[in-house]
């Protein structure tokens, strides 16, 4: 469901007084704007937007029109999701239709199902709001599902943007959650944490969804591969590292398929460089 219809139902509120946002002369009410009149801008404060667009700037550089480099990277770099993880995926998100509200919390700039909204701190490419995730501006229960991929790390309360995500979903509503646990610090806005598989599931279960599934996303190999290569970039001088960072990295696209061949060892989570969590909504918000 796109961000016209959202509006046009009453499924999104005022941050601030919790009202019910409506659109006046094309313009939101309660003073919120649109960035290049299609994107809504739905932030408690003037402070808060400032703060979390100039901790942006890392990752509105990286969703710049990518070079011919990062282009052949990116086809190369596949990362081997556990087949797992892309079934949920495709049957929780990617098959639903336009009459469900589907919300990617941290969304951009690929779009990755069709009727999916893109949710940002920022109006970077393919993003269709933009609010603070620890503040969604969506009214109690009126999304369907969420998808939440390489987010919560970079969340300074976690545990509050978890609660948001339970509050706004329906019940029976679900969350498809993705974290990094085996990966080096990439900070922007910032890093403040990994989670191992156990903390991935306590912190959805703490604060009362029901645990569904739960597993190694990225497998062990693309997390060493990585790491290993990332360990020659920052601490050998540059020569060298070309010689075994990058090195490493061809010897990790070789490698890389492997992880599929664990992806039913019972130790996979154990060095998995991301973990991936499916939790449902089973009770109203208190």
């Amino acid at each position: 469901m796109n961000i016209q219809t959202q509006i046009d139902l009453g499924k999104l509120r005022c941050v601030r007084t919790h009202a019910t946002l409506t659109l006046q002369n094309g313009m939101l009410s309660h003073g919120y704007t649109h960035y290049q009149k299609t994107v809504p801008v739905i932030f408690k404060d003037e402070k808060t937007s400032a703060e979390l667009d100039a901790e942006g700037s890392e990752m509105a550089a990286e969703y710049a029109k990518p070079n011919l480099y990062q282009r052949i990277r990116k086809v190369l770099y596949k990362d081997y999701n556990a087949r797992a993880y892309d079934r949920i995926f495709a049957e929780l998100i990617a098959k639903n239709d336009a009459s469900k509200v589907l919300l990617s919390i941290g969304g951009g700039p690929l779009r990755r199902a069709p009727h999916i909204t893109n949710v940002n701190i920022g109006p970077y490419p393919n993003v269709d709001l933009v609010c603070d995730a620890h503040e969604l501006c969506y009214h109690d229960e009126t999304v369907d599902a969420i998808h939440c991929d390489a987010v919560l790390e970079h969340l300074h309360t976690p545990i509050k943007a978890v609660q948001e995500m339970f509050r706004v979903l329906k019940i029976g509503g679900k969350v498809l959650s993705v974290v990094p646990f085996m990966q080096s610090y990439h900070g922007y806005p910032h890093h403040y944490q990994n989670y191992t598989i156990t903390g991935h599931e306590l912190l959805y279960r703490s604060n009362g969804f029901t645990v569904l599934a739960s597993g190694a996303c990225q497998g062990p190999v693309f997390a060493m591969t990585v790491l290993c290569s990332r360990f020659c970039s920052l601490y050998f001088p540059p020569v060298l590292n070309v010689l075994f960072g990058r090195g490493l990295l061809l010897i990790g696209l070789a490698l890389r398929p492997l992880d599929r061949l664990l992806e039913n060892h019972p130790n996979r989570y154990v060095l998995a460089s991301s973990t991936f969590v499916l939790a449902q909504k089973t009770s109203h918000s208190e």
